[in-house]
């Protein structure tokens, strides 16, 4: 006879306790069990009659687990659903049973969970607390001074041409002067932008990362969550110069903060914050836009954009198993961004907008699909521009 999929439900709330704590909780359980084989004759003489029979005994096996839930050394909040889950499906083996079974909800009552929560889960976070705040603390180096900032953000499409990034830095260079830069791409255009920033301003971010520990933070093993679709990772880096404490002149830390938002919300909420009023509190000095979506033109019907006009792109390709069309004669010529005025408040600019209002620069000629472009290629489609 073919298997089955029982879902089932504890009657009501139960009781149960947490190790080393006297106070009695209540929670519904919710779950199923997958079963492939079975001796039908020792659960019942019809289908339903086995099921049903199946369904109670996987019910009484969970309410038994809870009844010695304090002997054990896990919490239920945190841990429950796997451990209950591996002990009925261990149930079912012995039982004479192939299959699988799972948790698939607790429910603590709206009581329970207030005690909870003040008895367990308080104490429990303030101890991780605790210890985390000692295992950053024995991680701290002296460093020299601070030579970048930066944070970093891809996002990770399933498609081809979906995927995106942007950086932000801050960097202290060697005559003294201090850039803020922000770079985006996407579908292949690049947008760059610098600013001249004051060193007063720029303290700011010496004690944010002085503050938040980074580089330290850095080093330890934080657990970040996995994530298999479409998302955005993020990353926070520094650079000292450690030569004054015996140390390299680019001592880069890495902090990989795994999905953006998830582990180090707050902390990236700050840092994200902070360089954007460092961004308002600058100087622009530069404000470009590039279009590199037709920079490959040999590529087999590719909407990818990570190699194209990147060297050694066509080695890449090859490596990944991608052939090549038949390459043209001539490779276009990249744009030359020539400085323009704009007439609006008579800003110098190389870019396609004015660093200081905003404008757009001047069109110079029309693409057959409307855009208007002063470059060599359509900023909209990537069509030649008419000879």
């Amino acid at each position: 006879m073919p298997g089955f999929i029982a879902r089932f439900e504890i009657p009501g709330p139960v009781s149960f306790k947490e190790k080393d704590c006297d106070t009695e909780f209540r929670v519904s359980v919710e779950g199923a069990i997958y079963v492939d084989f079975y001796d039908e004759a020792a659960f019942g003489e019809t289908r339903n009659e086995q099921i049903g029979n199946m369904k109670t005994m996987a019910a009484g096996k969970v309410i038994e687990d809870l009844a010695h839930w304090h002997e054990g050394d896990k919490l239920l909040y945190l841990d429950g659903r796997d451990v209950l889950g591996d002990s009925l499906a261990a149930f079912l083996r012995e039982k004479g049973i192939t299959g699988s079974a799972r948790i698939d909800d607790l429910r603590f009552t709206e009581e329970s969970k207030e005690r909870y929560m003040e008895l367990i889960m308080t104490p429990y976070n303030e101890k991780k607390t605790e210890e985390f705040k000692k295992k950053l603390e024995a991680a701290v180096e002296p460093h020299g001074p601070l030579k970048s900032v930066s944070y970093d953000l891809n996002t990770h499409g399933m498609m081809a041409g979906t995927s995106s990034s942007s950086h932000y830095s801050l960097d202290w260079k060697e005559d003294g002067s201090i850039i803020y830069q922000t770079t985006s791409s996407s579908s292949g255009r690049y947008f760059e932008r610098d600013y001249k920033i004051q060193p007063e301003n720029a303290q700011k971010m010496i004690d944010f990362v002085e503050e938040k520990k980074i580089a330290a933070l850095s080093k330890l093993d934080v657990e970040t969550p996995l994530m298999f679709d479409s998302f955005t990772s993020s990353t926070i880096g520094v650079t000292y110069d450690d030569r004054s404490v015996g140390g390299e002149f680019h001592n880069t830390y890495t902090l990989m903060c795994g999905p953006a938002g998830m582990t180090f919300r707050s902390l990236e909420n700050e840092i994200g914050a902070l360089f954007k009023e460092i961004e308002e509190s600058g100087e622009c000095i530069k404000n470009e836009m590039r279009d590199n979506s037709t920079s490959s033109p040999g590529l087999i019907g590719l909407g990818m954009i990570d190699f194209g006009g990147q060297p050694g792109h066509e080695q890449k390709l090859q490596m990944m198993g991608m052939g090549m069309a038949e390459p043209k004669a001539d490779k276009a010529a990249p744009v030359t961004h020539k400085k323009w005025i704009c007439s609006n408040c008579s800003a110098e600019n190389t870019g396609r907008f004015c660093c200081d209002c905003g404008a757009l620069k001047p069109a110079g000629w029309t693409c057959k699909c409307g855009s208007e472009n002063s470059g060599k290629f359509c900023m909209n489609c990537g069509q030649p521009r008419p000879n």
